[in-house]
């Protein structure tokens, strides 16, 4: 019993129309475009000072490199330039290592680079709408095959790890987490903005 759409969009939510998402052609000079992009970003007075990556790095921006833009360091008065650079880079960061996890670990694949900048960039009537869902069950796909023929115990099992064990937790009474289904009550909020927590897939 694999994942299926169904699964990927309501237990995460992703829409399945739009455009299909894919490897996209990616010129040499992408690494001196993203750090000219970023370069003009002013972060707050707390946070470490900015490093680039170096040329070496041929795969895509390092994880390092992205956590330099993380929400906590926008600065006090930051522009809607600054802003949209630290939300490329949570995009980018969502996007290697909770969509498309792979092989690589360190670093987000660069062909992803033009969708993260599609949302950063684009206003938010505008935002072009790419079938991510199909995208995501895709890696999962490739992520269940890989490790179902592992070669060694090197090897890394790649895919959507999430869609996999939030299915099962659905699907099987065994391993589920304990899920406390009384309301929240401890923050000022109603019925309908409240936090929620339990099946919208199988139970609506």
């Amino acid at each position: 019993m694999a994942p299926t759409l169904r699964d990927v969009s309501y237990l995460l939510g992703l829409p399945l129309r739009g455009d299909a998402m894919g490897p996209t052609d990616v010129g040499q000079g992408w690494r001196e475009d993203l750090l000219a992009r970023f370069g003009r970003v002013q972060r707050s007075g707390t946070a470490p000072p900015y490093r680039e990556f170096a040329p070496t790095h041929t795969g895509g921006p390092p994880k390092w490199w992205i956590l330099q833009f993380k929400a906590d360091d926008i600065g006090v008065g930051a522009t809607e330039y600054e802003i949209a650079r630290h939300l490329e880079a949570y995009v980018l960061w969502l996007m290697g290592w909770v969509m498309f996890c792979s092989s690589a670990g360190s670093f987000v694949p660069k062909h992803l680079l033009r969708f993260a900048r599609y949302v950063a960039d684009a206003p938010p009537e505008a935002i072009p709408q790419f079938s991510r869902g199909s995208a995501v069950l895709a890696a999962t796909y490739r992520g269940l095959c890989t490790g179902c023929l592992k070669s060694s115990e090197r090897s890394p099992s790649s895919g959507v790890s999430a869609t996999s064990q939030l299915r099962a937790h659905e699907r099987f009474r065994i391993g589920r987490p304990a899920v406390l289904h009384m309301p929240y009550r401890g923050y000022p909020m109603d019925d309908v903005d409240g936090p929620t927590m339990g099946s919208p897939c199988y139970t609506h």
